[in-house]
Formats: structure tokens, C-alpha cells, sequence
């Protein structure tokens, strides 16, 4: 069976509508400590080896071009990306900037740090590296 998305987030996460997607998720929170750490792409990552359901919610995600941007954006910065810094380059409303965050973050793309009202993103580089090997396995 597939492995559970790796996520960075120390914040409670809001439950998913799909129970099943929720049992998917159980138990792949990575300690506070460990969260709060940047972690260097050259570094080892877990194997992350994905459902059809999450590959499918992934495709879903990237279908639309502003989602793949907001990923390229996001995939740029260093150490997170401020959710400030998307609404100052996308010409789009926030509420919109919202929606494409959460379908991002739904499908495993992104991880998402909340501390206090302020968000920070970076790209979930394990979950990704498994969709493209699952699609050059085609």
C-alpha cells in the first residue's frame, strides 16, 4: 500500500472531507522539533510512494496553471514562502490565493506553517519526486 504524505506543518490540520484520505494521513506527522527545521534538499527524505487517489489529486492540483505557478513560486524561495509574497505577485484576490493553497496542500504539494495569523509554504520535495517518478513509470 502507499505511504503517508510527509508533512511539515505544526499546526492542527483541518480534517479532510473523505475519511479515507484522513486514514491515509494518520501517523505521517513528523515531530515539532524536526518541523521547525529547514531540511536542505541534498538531505535524505523518506521514500514516499503514492495511492492512484493521491496521484490522481495531484494532477487535479497542477491542472490548473495558476496552482503550477504559485508551486514554482514557492519552490524558489529558501526558507518558506510568506503568503504575503504571492498576493504581491498574483493580480488575484485572496480568497482565490486561498482556495489554490488549499488545493495544493490537499493533494501533498505543499506544507503549510501557521504562526499566529502569518503562513509560510514550501514545497513537500518528497511527495513530488514520487508523482514525477510515478508518471516517468508510465
Amino acid at each position: 500500500m502507499g505511504t503517508d504524505f510527509p508533512t511539515r506543518s505544526t499546526t492542527k490540520q483541518t480534517a479532510r472531507a473523505d475519511p479515507q484520505f484522513n486514514e491515509t494521513l494518520k501517523g505521517s506527522r513528523v515531530g515539532e522539533a524536526q518541523a521547525m527545521r529547514h531540511i536542505p534538499s541534498m538531505t535524505t527524505e523518506p521514500e514516499v510512494e503514492l495511492t492512484d487517489k493521491q496521484v490522481a489529486l495531484i494532477a487535479r492540483a497542477l491542472a490548473e496553471p495558476r496552482r503550477h505557478q504559485i508551486l514554482e513560486q514557492i519552490g524558489a524561495a529558501t526558507d518558506g514562502l510568506p503568503c504575503l509574497a504571492l498576493a504581491q505577485k498574483h493580480d488575484i484576490s485572496a480568497a482565490t490565493i486561498s482556495h489554490h493553497l488549499k488545493e495544493l496542500e490537499t493533494a501533498g504539494l505543499i506544507d503549510v506553517t501557521r504562526v499566529g495569523k502569518a503562513m509560510s509554504m514550501t514545497v513537500n520535495r518528497a511527495v513530488l519526486r514520487a508523482y514525477l517518478s510515478k508518471l516517468a513509470s508510465i
